[in-house]
């Protein structure tokens, strides 16, 4: 089958679509199960409202594709593989994934808005990507990451903004460092600032850093995760050390 302007009320099966440009293609209020996407560019391609199941984007271009819409057209993504895949701006609303794979990704600039996430496996790197609840008039459901594992990815910049990682494996040394009660060891840290400031550093600097990465946390007894190569990029490779030392040394006070 070949592409083409755009595809509604569409029911598909184990259709190979492999290499193909899609680019602006629309699929909307779609059925797609074991359909091959790999390798085919679906820049500002748009799926809205569909239903996928065991389809697989391996290697896929989605830069400024649209994989979950505003609500209702609501996106179910299930058991899919978009392992190898890059994508840059894309959009994404109130869509859900429950058991797909996002193995050696090369995903950025992306705010999965009132996303649910769930038994999803995430590799590769993922940058200024952000996981944002929803509100009532958008994507009202609460944006969920449910039983996922990052243990293999690398974040930059990213942002679990008022989302539970209890249940999330993450990722861990020597790239990335992991603090409980993350929420209360940032207001810790803030408190005592001004009279144990971390050695080297400057204050003003810190206090920034603190106070951005607090805002993004709803639970404050929950799980954290800082990448060491962000807090490189602000404070330089032996500053960026310093910073977790004192706030390792802060920990023992939370217990």
């Amino acid at each position: 089958m070949t592409a083409q302007d755009d595809f509604e009320g569409l029911e598909l099966t184990a259709e190979d679509f492999t290499g193909q440009d899609l680019r602006d293609q629309v699929w909307k209020d779609c059925r797609l199960v074991g359909v091959t996407f790999d390798r085919c560019d679906l820049r500002r391609a748009a799926f809205l409202g569909c239903q996928l199941e065991d389809c697989t984007f391996r290697g896929a271009k989605l830069a400024g594709a649209i994989i979950g819409g505003r609500h209702p057209w609501d996106n179910r993504f299930q058991n899919c593989d978009f392992s190898k895949s890059t994508a840059r701006s894309a959009i994404c609303q109130g869509a859900r994934f429950l058991s797909c794979g996002f193995e050696d990704v090369r995903w950025e600039k992306i705010d999965f808005f009132g996303t649910l996430f769930a038994d999803c496996v995430f590799s590769g790197q993922l940058t200024e990507v952000m996981f944002t609840p929803g509100t009532e008039e958008l994507a009202p459901d609460r944006n969920e990451l449910a039983g996922c594992d990052f243990s293999d990815a690398e974040l930059r910049w990213v942002d679990f903004r008022g989302i539970d990682l209890d249940n999330v494996v993450l990722p861990g040394p020597p790239n990335h460092f992991r603090f409980v009660r993350f929420g209360r060891l940032l207001g810790l840290a803030l408190n005592r600032l001004s009279s144990d400031p971390p050695s080297g550093l400057n204050a003003q600097q810190v206090e920034a850093v603190l106070r951005g990465r607090l805002k993004t946390i709803s639970n404050k007894e929950g799980l954290g995760v800082w990448s060491k190569h962000d807090l490189v990029e602000v404070f330089g490779s032996k500053g960026a050390s310093t910073m977790v030392s004192w706030l390792e040394q802060l920990e023992p006070e939370l217990t």
